[in-house]
């Protein structure tokens, strides 16, 4: 059970899950491959959520057993979980809260003259090209926004509201 705890830990933390290990370590409590998935699933579960929560390991074990889980796998799960809580920590706090980065934009005013909807319009507007790195795989995503001047005016208002409320927050 400890090295099945090990492997899903690592996994956690980044490194690729070998079902095939997988597949030989739980060999021997004849799991089949729904109960394999099962396992794992709970394991990361109940890793993720105590590294979330700060748990500790004897807390985590006392935890465990008092939900039925058996002394012997309890053990083997806080061990695991005590030698990579410090990695699972790391890891898990590099991906909450996480604001996407902004790898480049690009910008232009247009004066737009008149449209097939209205005759004359003549009003400046702001178009806005952002290319953002998504969490989700490598590729950069690109938003495109066109922002006329009234609403422009209104994003500045609000933005320098939020700057103020951010200031009187940090005296």
């Amino acid at each position: 059970m400890k090295l099945v705890c090990n492997t899903i830990a690592k996994h956690i933390v980044g490194a690729d899950l070998d079902f095939e290990k997988m597949k030989k370590l739980c060999a021997d409590a004849k799991y089949s491959k729904n109960d394999m998935e099962v396992l794992v699933a709970c394991v990361m579960y109940i890793m993720k959520n105590a590294t979330r929560y700060d748990v500790d390991s004897e807390t985590l074990a006392n935890e465990l057993q008092q939900l039925g889980l058996p002394k012997e796998h309890s053990q083997s799960l806080c061990k695991s979980f005590g030698s990579f809580s410090g990695k699972l920590r790391d890891h898990l706090g590099k991906q909450t809260l996480k604001v996407n980065a902004l790898e480049s934009y690009d910008w232009k005013v247009d004066y737009v003259i008149g449209s097939s909807q209205v005759e004359s319009i003549q009003s400046p507007q702001l178009s806005l090209k952002l290319k953002v790195e998504s969490n989700a795989d490598e590729i950069p995503r690109e938003v495109t926004a066109v922002v006329d001047k009234n609403l422009l005016d209104l994003l500045v208002l609000e933005l320098q509201e939020a700057c103020e409320i951010m200031n009187r927050l940090e005296s």
